[in-house]
This record gives structure tokens, sequence and C-alpha cells, in this order.
């Protein structure tokens, strides 16, 4: 009978050992992370005052409608540069208003969205309307053209890319809710 006289191998050199305890370290430092990036991070997607929200979303129907009886439509032209011009059209006259307001909101973030203010151009009484807006992402944006007095408002889609043109209609049809 053979004994074997090698000393033993310390603790710390046992792979099943590693195994055991590697596991659950592991798990303790993704928690704290994840724990990190929830406590840094804020969550803009979760709004406040649902009640509010919802009183706006009749708001925001009623301009869709009401831009739907008046015909509107726009095409919206964006240049490498971020010049922004926008023609409108309606079905009848109207009088149109010296400023309008062009939103890039962020498929994510409201952080992202990006806010522009248009003047109508001083060459006739045509709507069209021009200004600069500041650097847009290559995300899919979701587009809203409105009046700044909330009366109408067109929607739309952006893609991304330098330059680029965008038609904008209103998004529903029928009579007001």
């Amino acid at each position: 009978m053979t004994h074997d006289l090698s000393p033993p191998t310390a603790w710390y050199r046992q792979p099943y050992l590693w195994l055991v305890i590697g596991g659950p370290s592991l798990v303790i430092v993704a928690s704290f992370f994840t724990w990190w990036i929830a406590a840094t991070s804020a969550d803009s997607l979760v709004m406040d005052d649902y009640y509010r929200e919802g009183k706006a979303i009749n708001l925001s129907i009623r301009r869709d409608v009401q831009a739907s009886a008046l015909g509107l439509k726009s095409n919206v032209t964006i240049d490498a540069n971020n010049h922004v011009a926008v023609e409108l059209t309606a079905n009848a006259a109207l009088q149109w208003p010296d400023t309008i307001e062009l939103v890039f909101v962020h498929p994510t973030r409201a952080s992202g969205d990006k806010r522009a203010v248009l003047r109508r151009a001083a060459s006739s009484n045509t709507a069209r309307y021009e200004g600069m807006v500041s650097d847009v992402e290559p995300v899919h944006y979701g587009v809203v053209l409105q009046d700044l007095g909330q009366v109408w408002r067109l929607t739309g889609v952006y893609n991304g890319g330098t330059e680029h043109t965008i038609q904008l209609v209103a998004s529903i049809k029928g009579n007001t809710p």
C-alpha cells in the first residue's frame, strides 16, 4: 500500500471551490451594477400624471381632426446644414400663422426631442416656412408640425439621413369624438 506523501494543495488552488464561490460572487457584483444603473438613470418614459395626459389625448385628437377637416398637407425638407423648409397646403384659403413649430420626437428619450420654431417666408402669401433644427440623430423619429395656438397638427416619420423630404398628414380622419 502506497501513501501519497506530497503536501496537500492549498485551499485557494482547488478548482471546485472557485466553481462554488464564483457563481454567487458574480451574481452579487451584477446586482450592484444593476442597482447603480437604476439609481443613476432617469426613466423618462413613465408619466407622473396619467389623468392629465389622458385629457391631453382628447385635445390631440381634436387637433388631428381639425387638420383633416382643413385638408392640411405638408412637405418638410431638411438639408445637410440642418436648414428646414416647410410647404403647407390646404383645401381652402386660410390665414396662415406667422410661426409654426416642428418637433422631432425621439423614440425612447424625451431629452432627445428636437424642436424648431419656423417663420413664414416673407416672399408672398404662400405657406412656406423656414428655420433651423439642431442636429437630429440618425434614428427613427416621430415628426409633429403644429401651429403655436394648438389648433391643428400634422404627423409623420423621419428615418434620418443628411437630406430628406418628409410628407406630413393629419393622422385621424372623421368627426370629432
